[in-house]
């Protein structure tokens, strides 16, 4: 397949995901550290038995997974046993954060520690106190500044709301009542709100304020009608994801992979008039349409994307955007992610320059401060410090496409250039970190940062054939889960050539934070029935089958015994399944109805759905 063949593919794969309202959507998928953390709190209030057993079966499944900081997480959350020696997951988290957030995410990792030292292979007691005499240092007598990292009012609501809710839990292994002041007490308190949602969409926040709410008195309600709250987000597989989609961002990636890739205009037009209707009243986007809080990151893309469309169309949005992001900028010339007064970062500036380059309106001073930031930020290995994705690719791509015509610019540009030729792997494609398998996310990072030449360089050649030779026959790609352990837990392809062996290269959805855009994820069984796979939709459901009670551990919706098998779905909809069709009418199981991949082909249970009661 030729280099624009595949592009093709892939281009209509996108276009299909495009909906009515112009929005490209995608929900992530589960992650073992939230799906953990949610666990603990089911087993704290012994309630919503059919969830939790779903989401033990989850974890179960993942005590065996390659990656070992999962692994490690999955053994301890599930109780399943202790990590393996030296895979810690404190340290294996810190490993892939910045600098300067990870004072304030070892508070967090050693509330995590609490939450889950009684599944740790140590006595509960044993990993409190070990986990108060780490935290000792960082647990500062406000919250409102954990590590004393930044001035209360630089951290972004997220930020604050997990220091917080960490603080407390931490301080509660303590003797004696927990100290709170009241300022935080109602930073706690206002995530659950009523709304029945989960809080800005963040399931680790939201999860980590109803287990310090569960550690003050008088919140009984809200904890339980919090974890109510999330319950719709179960995936299917039984686990929680970090956040509950990033919908916005993927509406602006592939709005931005489908301008460089020649989509018509017409639909380019309908996917940005979406993104216009989601831009917040200070000019940002969010990571997704729920969210208000607005980021340099997804902003930047939908500045990208509107001015490569229609600059004169949608000048007051870019004029908007723009302002928001002179907002931000940092005093170095750098830009963070979130908040100004935050620490700049590398990636966040490259993604900021690239968003005020196409502008042209006076803004040469900034973006010169902002390219000797940039410069000044490369080690010298050629790498940066990590961004939001794990592949170290990401942050060198984004740098390479920012580095302008300066001098300094010029050197960071071949300094990356010869990095990342260096680190191509024999098959022609590149990993996250050096020495690992190929995937096709960092294989596209790396194209992006070699940059566009007329002939295409070796590498580029034996690139672009890496990615065209595992290009699904659909024209999406799947490549490994990656994520960072500040950011959603899957990304996919985002690039992919549009002419043989030479750029540019198209942008496609997801590159950082994390869902399939190309190719939706396709559930595997996780269970088993007399050697078949089951449905993980009625996996671990207790309900009532014939007059007896039971609980179902693998599919009982497949089993085809007489009687009744009950349950109700997370959704509040109860399904009642006959062994014989009511009234001569057969229905679809369930589970295959959600689209459930069931391996009983002939299931032999017709169901009902009715209104619960």
């Amino acid at each position: 397949m030729t280099v624009v063949e595949a592009t093709a593919r892939l281009r209509s794969r996108v276009e299909e995901r495009v909906e009515a309202d112009g929005a490209l959507r995608e929900p992530c998928r589960s992650r073992v550290l939230e799906s953990a953390l949610v666990l603990a709190l089911m087993r704290r209030l012994m309630d919503f038995s059919g969830s939790r057993e779903r989401v033990t079966r989850y974890l179960w499944l993942r005590c065996k997974s390659p990656d070992p900081l999962e692994r490690s997480l999955a053994l301890v959350g599930s109780g399943a046993g202790p990590a393996p020696e030296g895979e810690d997951f404190r340290t294996l988290i810190l490993e892939q954060v910045p600098s300067y957030v990870a004072p304030r995410r070892r508070l967090v990792l050693d509330a995590v520690a609490v939450i889950l030292g009684g599944h740790t292979g140590r006595s509960p007691e044993t990993a409190a106190a070990t986990a108060a005499a780490t935290a000792s240092a960082t647990v500062p007598s406000s919250a409102a500044d954990p590590a004393g990292s930044a001035p209360s009012g630089v951290l972004h609501p997220w930020a604050r709301v997990q220091s917080v809710a960490s603080a407390v839990i931490v301080r509660s292994t303590r003797d004696g009542p927990v100290e709170i002041s009241a300022d935080d007490l109602v930073a706690l308190r206002a995530t659950q709100d009523g709304s029945g949602r989960v809080w800005e969409g963040h399931l680790l926040a939201h999860v980590l304020a109803l287990h310090a709410l569960a550690r003050l008195p008088g919140n009984d309600h809200l904890v339980r009608r919090g974890l109510t709250a999330m319950l719709p987000l179960q995936r299917a597989d039984g686990g929680f994801p970090f956040v509950s989609d990033i919908d916005t961002w993927c509406t602006a990636t592939g709005g931005l992979a489908l301008a460089v890739a020649g989509a018509s205009t017409s639909l380019l037009h309908q996917v940005a008039g979406h993104l216009v209707s989601e831009q917040k009243q200070c000019g940002g986007w969010s990571i997704t349409n729920g969210t208000r809080l607005t980021d340099t990151d997804d902003t930047s893309v939908a500045l990208e994307f509107l001015q490569a469309l229609d600059p004169g169309r949608y000048k007051h949005e870019i004029d908007a955007g723009l302002g928001r992001l002179r907002a931000l900028r940092g005093p170095d010339g750098g830009f963070p992610t979130y908040v100004a007064g935050g620490p700049s970062e590398a990636c966040m500036t490259a993604a900021a320059v690239n968003a005020f380059a196409p502008a042209g309106r006076g803004d040469a001073r900034l973006l010169e401060e902002a390219r000797r930031f940039l410069a000044a930020s490369q080690h010298r290995d050629g790498y940066f410090e990590p961004g939001w994705s794990n592949s170290r690719l990401h942050v060198l791509y984004r740098a390479r496409m920012a580095a302008g015509p300066g001098a300094s610019g010029l050197a960071m540009a071949a300094r990356i250039r010869q990095l990342v030729a260096d680190t191509q792997n024999p098959d022609g494609g590149w990993s996250r970190e050096p020495g690992h398998t190929s995937d096709a996310i960092s294989t596209s990072y790396a194209l992006l940062a070699l940059g566009r030449q007329a002939t295409g360089s070796p590498p580029q050649r034996a690139g672009a054939r890496w990615l065209c030779e595992r290009q699904d026959a659909d024209g999406g790609s799947t490549p490994r889960p990656t994520w960072s352990a500040r950011a959603p837990s899957r990304t996919t392809c985002r690039c992919s050539p549009t002419s043989a062996c030479c750029g540019p290269w198209v942008t496609s959805p997801a590159h950082r934070r994390g869902t399939s855009l190309i190719r939706r994820h396709r559930t595997s069984p996780i269970g088993t029935q007399g050697g078949a796979g089951a449905c993980p939709h009625s996996i671990a459901m207790t309900g009532r089958r014939g007059r007896g009670s039971r609980a179902a551990q693998s599919c009982a919706l497949s089993t085809g015994r007489e009687g009744t098998f009950v349950d109700r779905a997370v959704c509040g909809q109860q399904w009642i399944c006959r062994s014989g069709p009511p009234s001569g009418r057969r229905r679809p199981c369930p589970a295959r109805a959600s689209g459930c991949r069931c391996s009983h082909t002939n299931c032999p249970v017709p169901c009902t759905p009715t209104a619960s009661g």
